[in-house]
């Protein structure tokens, strides 16, 4: 008895502060900003990838998208990226929206660089 009592404590110790240790988890529903192939659900459309021509924009990594870098950044959970290229994102239902500024833009859609303004934008709104 006074070995199981052991291991059980053990146990607890090992794996206790692990589940105390859960993620908050951040969840996209966008439009074109928030896309990346693969990323988000199958046939919807997509502005970045990999594979898009630099003509187009600089960002062909999933880690230069903004909301990439929250989740790095800001030690969060990556749930569900619900984005579509072509979609129109309102105020509605009572969900905050965030006034972004200062953007880097190559054809009407952020660079790596407007990537990371949003990124820290957000991640200042969301660790309030």
């Amino acid at each position: 008895m006074k070995r199981f009592t052991i291991i059980m404590s053990f146990i607890m110790l090992t794996f206790m502060p692990l589940m105390a240790q859960v993620k908050q988890t951040v969840a996209v529903l966008g439009d074109s900003y928030s896309t990346f192939e693969g990323f988000i659900p199958k046939g919807y459309a997509t502005w970045y990838s990999p594979t898009t021509p630099p003509e187009t924009t600089d960002v062909n990594k999933v880690e230069q998208t903004w909301w990439w870098q929250v989740i790095k950044e800001g030690g969060y959970k990556m749930g569900n990226i619900n984005s579509y290229s072509g979609a129109t994102i309102c105020n509605k239902y009572q969900v905050p929206v965030i006034a972004l500024h200062d953007i880097d833009k190559k054809n009407g859609h952020p660079t790596i660089k407007g990537m990371k303004s949003i990124a820290d934008q957000v991640l200042k709104v969301i660790k309030k």
